[in-house]
């Protein structure tokens, strides 16, 4: 009797041990799977970066072989004649050494022209009334003055850098520009406008139509003046942003 009451104890033990044993193996799976879940890497999406490409169809605008240093030197010359007539530090002023020829410079930060004007002095009246954009911020009327107090400068003709001088006849001036934007005829005077986009601010997507991009500029806009189809005067336009 007392054999067979251990036999069934060891039963009884044997059952609940693998029982137990059957939950830890369960635990420890579930324990597992889980673990995999969490390790499992995430799938990543991929970032396609646009990569700018550089631009086509580039030039450098127009400008005038006056260095910042000679324009530093130039106003030192003339800033206190300048403030005596009423104008403003912003404005450089070079005349031709037989004073016909007269270079406005208007600057900004850090030597930035703005705006470079190259007239013909006898001319410059017909041209200033011919101007839409108030060029000079309304100092017109004290130029002519003012240019008969300027010391001539050691420059006998002014030529910019493109081969733009006083009396180029307007046939020259085409094959450096092109087909001109813009066209007007005011009581003789003729104004031929070019506009350019800067690549600077260009979008990558408006059509230019063929027109190049002004290099490392904002914005640039010539306009050139004629009277009988010779040159007279100019204007180069700089946008800042």
């Amino acid at each position: 009797m007392k054999f067979i009451f251990s036999i069934a104890i060891c039963f009884l033990l044997l059952s609940c041990t693998t029982k137990e044993n059957s939950t830890q193996s369960t635990k420890i799976e579930s324990t597992d799977t889980v673990q995999t879940t969490l390790e499992k890497p995430q799938k990543k999406e991929l970032i396609q970066i646009d990569t700018l490409q550089p631009i086509e169809g580039t030039f450098i605008v127009d400008d005038y072989p006056i260095t910042n240093q000679m324009l530093e030197e130039n106003r030192k010359k003339m800033l206190k004649e300048m403030i005596k007539n009423g104008w403003g530090s912003e404005f450089e002023f070079i005349i031709s050494n037989d004073k016909t020829e007269l270079l406005v410079f208007n600057l900004y930060t850090d030597y930035h022209r703005l705006l470079t004007c190259h007239f013909k002095v006898d001319e410059i009246d017909n041209i200033l009334d011919k101007i839409e954009r108030d060029i000079l911020n309304g100092e017109q009327k004290h130029l002519q003055k003012f240019i008969s107090k300027l010391k001539p400068a050691n420059f006998k003709k002014f030529i910019s850098n493109k081969g733009i001088k006083i009396g180029l006849e307007k046939e020259e001036v085409i094959e450096i520009y092109g087909t001109p934007h813009k066209e007007e005829n005011n009581e003789g005077i003729e104004i031929l406008t070019w506009e350019f986009v800067g690549d600077i601010l260009y979008d990558r997507k408006t059509d230019l139509n063929g027109i190049p991009l002004a290099k490392n500029n904002y914005g640039h806009q010539v306009s050139i003046f004629f009277k009988n189809g010779k040159v007279i005067g100019q204007t180069l336009h700089n946008d800042i942003p």
